[in-house]
């Protein structure tokens, strides 16, 4: 139960930091970033991030009570998962945030502009497979330059005192 303490812990402790206003965002700004970030379906992109949330959250249920390890998906399904799916909006409102302290009104207006036309809409499209791609090819590649760099670097490591 530790571990799942901790790993919604680490979930939350980032909302009252980011509760707050940035600097740099305007009324002006947080305007057209929440138009941006609803031409772009935002909460939709969001709702991506839910199922390996849940498998994580599964996980560590699961590990912290084996001997209930079966009961793990169906009680985070209708526990944990609605009380986090009720507070997607928020995290839509903190992307507003962010989008409004970093690009000023008229920018975020072009934003949505180009999401608008032909390129733009491809763009949404595409970037659910251009994510995963990207997770893949950069855990291979991280895989791969680790092991690598371990090995370069072992004897060093293992003067160091460290096992490998």
């Amino acid at each position: 139960m530790p571990a799942l303490l901790a790993l919604l812990g680490l979930l939350l402790a980032a909302m009252p930091a980011l509760a707050q206003t940035l600097p740099g965002a305007t009324e002006a700004s947080r305007a057209e970033a929440r138009a941006l970030v609803e031409a772009i379906g935002m909460t939709a992109q969001l709702r991506q991030m839910v199922p390996p949330l849940t498998q994580s959250m599964v996980r560590v249920l699961a590990q912290s009570n084996p001997e209930n390890a079966a009961a793990a998906q169906q009680a985070v399904n209708e526990i944990m998962m609605p009380e986090i799916l009720a507070h997607l909006p928020e995290m839509t409102d903190l992307a507003v945030e962010v989008y409004a302290a970093q690009f000023a009104a008229e920018e975020l207006h072009g934003l949505r502009d180009f999401y608008a036309t032909p390129l733009g809409r491809r763009l949404l499209a595409a970037q659910p497979q251009i994510a995963q791609q990207m997770f893949q090819i950069g855990s291979a590649w991280g895989q791969r330059t680790a092991q690598a760099a371990l090995i370069k670097h072992a004897e060093e490591l293992r003067k160091r005192g460290f096992k490998l």
